[in-house]
């Protein structure tokens, strides 16, 4: 018979898995329930590992980690130690999220800064993403593109979410319609006739008309004929290159777009000199000369 001490043959059957603690994961904190006696806790992070027993619980048998990291993952794992009569039991292991903390909708307005038919940019809103779906999908992008002309399009714009945050609500932002596809280039214009004053020209009741000196400033206003206008512009100066305008209307659909360009040169003025020569009552030959201007059409 061999003497061995008390214990040497421990009961394996006794080594039995413990249940798993009962967690309660709170910003930046953890709450572990229902600590049993005979088993030790371990709480494994990033950067640290805690370790207690029912001896460090309180009196509700709780035992709580606080100033955690929000979003970060710790795993929790349970096990009963080694007695007398069982080997320490395999550990219960379970692994709990800080929640993100939470953010408030932003509140600065969204700058719009360019639209097109197609595209929308805007300033971008430190840490916020955007949508234009409705809130389907977000883009840290502040320019949409690929949109239909002449459409309103609403904006959605939120905190993003981060390691510690989550995505906050969103925003919405005004309304934005987007520009009208422009028509292309029209022909240039049919001159009906010109003067060293006025020009004429074939007007198409879809388009819209202007006259511009060669050497206009492209900043300056340009002043469209539009309603009832009979196709002559006048006033001129004789002898002068202009560009006579033209450019379809804007519709409902369509803006007024690019205007075609036509130059036109207006006619000359010329001083013709008349000479009258006669004998006056002394017999005497007077010449005398008669200054006129004259206008050639």
């Amino acid at each position: 018979i061999l003497d061995l001490p008390y214990g040497a043959l421990k009961d394996i059957s006794e080594s039995v898995i413990p249940d798993s603690c009962d967690t309660l994961p709170d910003f930046n904190s953890i709450i572990i329930k229902d600590i049993e006696r005979g088993c030790e806790y371990t709480v494994k992070g990033s950067y640290n590992t805690v370790k207690f027993t029912i001896d460090d619980a309180d009196s509700q048998n709780s035992y709580i980690l606080d100033n955690l990291s929000p979003g970060a993952e710790y795993i929790i794992s349970v096990v009963r130690l080694e007695t007398q009569t069982s080997f320490e039991s395999p550990a219960n292991v379970r692994t709990v999220t800080i929640p993100k903390t939470k953010r408030n909708a932003p509140t600065d307005k969204l700058v719009i800064t360019e639209i097109t038919e197609n595209s929308i940019t805007f300033e971008k809103i430190s840490l916020c993403e955007y949508s234009i779906d409705g809130g389907l999908t977000f883009t840290k992008d502040n320019k949409f593109t690929g949109l239909e002309p002449n459409t309103i399009y609403q904006i959605f714009y939120r905190y993003a979410e981060s390691s510690t945050f989550s995505a906050s609500e969103w925003t919405e932002a005004d309304p934005v319609k987007t520009q009208k596809s422009p028509r292309n280039l029209p022909p240039t214009v049919t001159v009906k006739s010109k003067t060293n004053v006025a020009i004429s020209i074939k007007v198409d009741s879809d388009k819209e008309y202007a006259i511009v000196r060669y050497d206009y400033n492209p900043d300056d206003t340009i002043f469209w004929e539009t309603e009832d206008f009979d196709g002559v512009f006048t006033g001129l100066t004789a002898n002068t290159n202009y560009y006579i305008l033209s450019r379809y209307k804007e519709t409902e659909d369509y803006a007024a777009g690019e205007p075609s360009y036509t130059p036109v040169v207006t006619k000359k003025e010329y001083n013709i000199n008349f000479f009258f020569r006669y004998t006056d009552n002394n017999d005497v030959v007077v010449t005398k000369r008669i200054d006129e201007l004259c206008r050639v059409y």
